[in-house]
């Protein structure tokens, strides 16, 4: 595989997970009082069709999914939004 086309396949990956960051774990974070109405509807779908339990923080308040949503918030969102925006093939590798 030549590294335009990784850089491409990279790319995309970068931006299909941007928008789940956005509708799933940035409402599970942050107080549902300040998350825009748009932004809470795909995760009120969510547990109305998965039931998911920690996504609905019906397991242990606190635990180690709070973590995980915590850390996607503010260390990954930040780099997929980056990734997003830098120039194909300007940092080299």
């Amino acid at each position: 595989m030549s590294r335009s086309t990784r850089d491409v396949l990279y790319r995309i990956y970068v931006i299909i997970h941007i928008f789940p960051s956005i509708l799933l774990a940035l409402p599970a974070v942050l107080p549902s009082s300040i998350v825009p109405t748009a932004c809470l509807r795909p995760l009120q779908w969510y547990l109305a069709s998965y039931n998911d339990p920690l996504a609905g923080r019906k397991s242990f308040p606190g635990g180690w999914f709070g973590g995980f949503s915590v850390c996607e918030v503010l260390l990954q969102l930040p780099y997929f939004l980056w990734a997003a925006t830098v120039p194909i093939g300007s940092i080299e590798h």
